[in-house]
C-alpha cells in the first residue's frame, strides 16, 4: 500500500551459510539456513562482529554491498549507490531480488499477505 504513495525498496537475506553468532545456544549440526536476523552481523561492525566462524571472501562483498545498500537508504530514502547493483522500488504489483532472479511475491505468498491484512 505504502507503494502507491513512495518509493519502496525490499530485499531478502539468503546466505544459508551465514556466520552465527558467537555462543549460539544451537547446535552447529542443526542447519540454520538463512536464519532471522542473520544479516545483522553483515552490517554491524562489517562482519568482525562476535561470530564463530571466520567470513568467506565472497560474504565480506556481500557486507560490503549491504552496508553501501543500508547507508545509501538512511541517508537518502534509496539504497541505490556507485558501484552496487540497482535496484528499482517496487509497486504496489511487483516484488524484486537482486541477486537471484524470481518471483518473490510467489514465492513467499504475498498475494495472501496482501488479500488478507
Amino acid at each position: 500500500m505504502l507503494a502507491r504513495k513512495t518509493a519502496v525498496y525490499q530485499y531478502e537475506f539468503a546466505d544459508s551459510d551465514a556466520p552465527r553468532p558467537a555462543g549460539f545456544p544451537v547446535p552447529r549440526t542443526f542447519p540454520l539456513g538463512a536464519y532471522h536476523g542473520a544479516e545483522l552481523s553483515y552490517l554491524f561492525d562489517g562482519l568482525g562482529a562476535a561470530i564463530d566462524t571466520r567470513p568467506s571472501s565472497g560474504q565480506r562483498r556481500l557486507a560490503d554491498q549491504m552496508i553501501g545498500y543500508w547507508t545509501n537508504f538512511a541517508a537518502t530514502g534509496n539504497p541505490n549507490g556507485p558501484g552496487l547493483p540497482r535496484w528499482k522500488p517496487l509497486t504496489s504489483n511487483s516484488a524484486n531480488d537482486v541477486h537471484t532472479p524470481g518471483d518473490v511475491a510467489a514465492q513467499h505468498h504475498c498475494r495472501y499477505w496482501a488479500t488478507h491484512s
